[in-house]
């Protein structure tokens, strides 16, 4: 037996990183001992998964570490031939493959098992060995019971390093594997929020994600080629964005067959310009540059409380002028266990100055609708933000059936685009994978599963603004024009509120006539 030197665990691991695009390193050399990664097909994720388990057996001696995939047979399949071809690549030097047995032994003793949980007899026979690392593939195909029990009662006891869940998303939104990796789910949190104060000492799980397309920009060969067969079997198959098989095997999103998506949240059109997102440039302090020429701008903010669930701030920009009325995602925050002082440092600065606002309020002025839901608890919230902090937010209005009626016209503006979202950003990853469900009563409900608490602050605050866009009948003349600027210069001298100008659907919204 004979240990790796420092100077050769040095070479190998600055030879993955240079063959690994950014997220896939990220994953790599995640110290967490909780890691989840969610990937879709041909994004590299079983390739940066040995990366791991190699990095881990070099770095010490006589380690046990272990690849399970939903069968033997798979597990030999995903890892086998790459490993071997790994090992050669890093130079690693007198590393034995037993191929009856599928274990990989490395001159330093360490050794890698690959595994199969398709039994429940043969989970068992793992118990007993300290594991340093485990990595278990292909999780959304494992029995949801089995997976629980694999984790808490066979390797969770006996595991002294990273235990890893990855894996393509499944039809099933629920279990282990989905809590780990969901949008807006309280039992992880993203690697590259690692560094909030929200997450210190965090030890939940770490997660990852990304797809093919991160490959791409990234200039890996293999991946353009593949991705460029990918899009063409979309096309060949007639797939839309949304299409659920597209979502989850090809861009790792969740999302069920059993349902529809809630959102007619469309990222581009069929010819490959931007729909509904938008990839602005984004200013040092994380706010969208708006687009040239656009003239008489306004904000507003929506807000969605959570604490254990996610706290999400949406703030958009529109003009009083547009006879567009396009709604422009400019900033977002979406985070957990918000305080009251915490959001008020966010709206108003860290310096809670009255005199002189810094945060949003500093960036943006105040938005002409500043609203958010306070259901239960939250109203608490909302007077100490108002008697503490004196940010008055207005309680959302939420009249009978206000959430369907809400987002019909949510969809109506994402349809014509008339919404535009950022790119990459909480609300675009929720209005992609949020699905309609069927309650108990049989009627369609949104799956209480899936996050959506950016797309409700979003709701919340497009109702309002349309109180400040031109009437959407006719385009502005020029006289229409000067008329909403002055408007719009009235209102900044004069803070008192502003009566309703709703037209169309929006009067029928607020009369209750549906």
């Amino acid at each position: 037996m004979r240990a790796y030197t420092a100077a050769q665990i040095e070479t190998a691991k600055a030879r993955i990183r240079q063959q690994s695009h950014p997220k896939q390193r990220d994953f790599v050399f995640d110290l967490a001992l909780r890691i989840s990664l969610l990937v879709g097909r041909g994004g590299g994720k079983t390739m940066a998964a040995v990366f791991r388990l190699i990095i881990c057996m070099i770095g010490g001696c006589d380690r046990n570490t272990l690849f399970i995939a939903a069968t033997r047979e798979s597990a030999e399949r995903l890892v086998w031939r790459d490993l071997k071809r790994l090992v050669l690549a890093l130079r690693l030097t007198d590393v034995r493959f037993n191929e009856s047995d599928l274990t990989c032994t490395f001159t330093n003793g360490s050794t890698l098992l690959l595994y199969g949980a398709d039994d429940r007899g043969d989970i068992q026979k793992l118990r007993g060995v300290t594991w340093h690392q485990v990595v278990i593939d292909e999780t959304a195909s494992i029995k949801l019971a089995l997976l629980v029990e694999l984790l808490l009662e066979v390797i969770g006891p006996r595991a002294v390093g990273p235990v890893v869940l990855m894996g393509t998303p499944g039809k099933r939104l629920e279990g282990l594997f989905y809590d780990a990796t969901r949008p807006g789910s309280s039992e992880h949190r993203a690697y590259v929020d690692r560094a909030l104060p929200e997450h210190d000492g965090w030890t939940k799980w770490s997660s990852h994600a990304w797809n093919i397309t991160d490959g791409c920009e990234a200039g890996i060969p293999a991946m353009i080629d593949l991705h460029a067969k990918q899009l063409e079997e979309k096309a060949r198959n007639g797939w839309s964005d949304t299409n659920p098989y597209w979502l989850r095997e090809y861009m790792g999103k969740w999302a069920s067959d059993d349902s529809q998506n809630v959102y007619a949240y469309h990222a581009h059109q069929d010819d490959g310009r931007e729909w509904n997102q938008w990839s602005p440039a984004i200013s040092a302090t994380g706010f969208a540059a708006l687009p040239a020429g656009l003239k008489d701008i306004g904000y507003g903010i929506g807000i969605d409380v959570g604490f254990k669930d996610a706290f999400a701030l949406e703030v958009f920009a529109f003009s009083y002028t547009d006879p567009g009325r396009v709604l422009y995602q400019v900033h977002e925050i979406y985070r957990t266990r918000l305080y009251a002082q915490a959001i008020a440092k966010l709206l108003i600065g860290e310096e809670l100055n009255h005199e002189r606002y810094g945060g949003i309020v500093g960036e943006i002025g105040w938005p002409d609708a500043l609203v958010g839901d306070f259901a239960g608890s939250g109203g608490a919230l909302l007077a100490e933000l108002q008697t503490v902090y004196g940010i008055t937010i207005e309680a959302a209005d939420k009249p009978y059936r206000y959430k369907d009626n809400a987002i019909e016209l949510v969809n109506s503006d994402l349809h014509d685009g008339r919404i535009k979202i950022l790119k990459g950003s909480a609300l675009a990853g929720e209005m992609t994978s949020l699905q309609w469900d069927v309650g108990a009563d049989g009627k369609r409900v949104e799956n209480k599963g899936q996050a959506n608490h950016a797309c409700d602050a979003t709701l919340y605050l497009r109702n309002k603004l349309q109180a400040f866009l031109p009437n959407a009948c006719a385009a502005a003349s020029g006289t229409e024009q000067q008329q909403a600027a002055a408007k719009a210069q009235t209102t900044q001298d004069e803070p008192a509120p502003r009566e309703p100008e709703y037209g169309d659907a929006d009067s029928m919204y607020q009369s209750g006539n549906w």
